[in-house]
């Protein structure tokens, strides 16, 4: 080679390198991405409802235990919430979703009324989101073993992959997989409490059995954070009993840590928290629900973990699960944070690219052009909402939040009082406190701090504490006059 040649070489051969590798890894993914999807109609009958429930279930955590190290299962309760579940029957969407969340597989599982069985279809796409391969098995409700195998040996056989599975499926009637159908669902839902009562009934059953105990320790931390009729501490000793069950027999799945770690983060204990969290992370690296929990830890303590801050943590989340909207909220909010308005409303964009009506999108994006005095873009975004939810409180409260930032009173008022009407945010009683003290009317702002108090949810209630003092410092000026 001559000297010219060596020369170019030398100064551009790393570039070219970067620019082969980066061009392919944009295309290939490490794992393979599989959908499995409940399909039905949502007014369907409650028989469908929960054989497709359990059905979806069973087959996600199948494929999970015999193709862990060749893909990623994309998260069923994300899909219910994104996909028009009685629509992916049709061509058009399922491409459609198939390229939005970047799927190689897309199955779905549906009741097939005419013969009374379960239906299983599996679809198979390219990087562009063309399909190129498909397959379908029919079997009696209740054959989940047989359907699942194989299903399984379908993908195995087509991807070349190897693989082994024991299958762990309790050998039970009809009435036993209708109340775990339920809890599924309940738990895709997010309606905790049916939830919680129908994975009691399967473990009463089934108490060795330990994918619905899992669950219910997912579900039994959603509880505490929402805790009403009982206090959280009776959740959070529940799930303690659970966990400590698993803990004993050394059941080696690496949600057991990782819901032990979220036990410790509900209640603020840090250090044991980043104890089980790393240990979960060290046994499955590449779980962005995961991630999520990680990214609450002090900076410092997931940085060994190759994480650089929290914004890497919500992108690479948003990378492997596109919908998920807890990843949109705190990247928006980091954003906001650092003032970075360009890139909230670019992030904004994306995350209403794949839930157009999402509230929280529309609320952020909002603050975006509050932010900017722009009133005019903020009054087309509220006017949209208001159309779209007539009777949704969350409207026209943030509405009213975005108006009082803004210094915006009298609109503010008349917003926050449309909320209560709704039986909204009764956080807007705090609002109309302040309101009512700017417009020097004490005696409307002490009954609104009071309606406040009156509806105080927890001893770390800060709106509430907030308006004690205001309405201590109110009822004090008063005597004093």
């Amino acid at each position: 080679m001559g000297w010219g040649r060596a020369k170019w070489f030398k100064r551009y051969s790393v570039g070219i390198f970067l620019f082969l590798w980066l061009g392919c890894s944009k295309f290939h993914s490490p794992l393979e991405r599989i959908g499995c999807v409940p399909v039905f109609q949502k007014s369907a009958s409650v028989t469908p409802l929960w054989a497709v429930g359990t059905s979806t279930d069973i087959l996600s955590e199948h494929l999970k235990s015999c193709f862990s190290s060749h893909i990623f299962v994309y998260p069923t309760k994300q899909l219910w919430n994104t996909i028009e579940l009685d629509s992916i029957s049709f061509f058009s969407y399922r491409v459609r979703y198939a390229r939005q969340l970047h799927l190689d597989w897309l199955i779905t599982v549906s009741f097939d009324s005419f013969s009374s069985c379960i239906a299983w279809r599996g679809y198979h796409f390219d990087r562009d989101g063309r399909e190129k391969f498909s397959f379908h098995v029919n079997t009696p409700i209740g054959v989940w073993q047989g359907a699942v195998s194989s299903v399984i040996d379908t993908l195995a056989k087509y991807e070349k992959w190897p693989h082994s599975c024991a299958f762990q499926i309790p050998k039970q009637g009809v009435s036993f997989w209708e109340t775990y159908g339920k809890a599924v669902i309940g738990h895709w839902q997010e309606k905790w409490d049916v939830a919680d009562s129908a994975f009691q009934k399967v473990l009463a059953i089934e108490p060795q059995w330990e994918k619905p105990a899992l669950a219910r320790i997912e579900v039994l931390l959603q509880l505490a954070k929402h805790a009403s009729v009982f206090p959280e501490a009776y959740f959070y000793a529940e799930a303690d009993t659970l966990l400590h069950a698993l803990e004993t027999k050394q059941y080696s799945d690496y949600r057991v840590p990782w819901f032990r770690g979220k036990w410790y983060l509900q209640q603020e204990r840090w250090h044991a928290a980043e104890i089980s969290l790393i240990s979960a992370y060290h046994q499955c690296p590449q779980e962005p629900l995961l991630w999520m929990d990680i990214s609450r830890l002090h900076p410092s303590r997931f940085r060994k973990l190759g994480f650089s801050d929290r914004i890497s943590i919500y992108q690479k989340v948003l990378k492997m699960v596109p919908t998920h909207e807890e990843a949109w909220i705190s990247l928006t909010e980091a954003f906001l944070h650092q003032g970075r308005l360009e890139a909230v409303e670019d992030a904004c964009k994306k995350w209403l690219s794949i839930f157009p009506r999402s509230l929280d999108a529309w609320f952020t994006l909002a603050k975006v052009f509050a932010l900017r005095n722009d009133f005019l873009r903020l009054a087309e975004i509220y006017q949209q909402l208001i159309e779209w939810y007539p009777q949704q409180p969350e409207v026209y409260y943030n509405l009213g939040v975005l108006y009082f930032q803004s210094h915006r009173f009298s609109e503010a008022e008349a917003f926050f009082l449309q909320a209560l009407e709704r039986k909204g945010n009764p956080d807007a009683y705090y609002y109309l406190g302040l309101i009512y003290e700017h417009f020097h009317q004490p005696e409307k702002a002490i009954q609104a701090y009071r309606k406040r108090i009156a509806v105080r949810q927890s001893r770390s209630d800060r709106y509430a504490e907030q308006a004690r003092v205001r309405l201590q410092s109110l009822l004090t000026q008063r005597e004093s006059t």
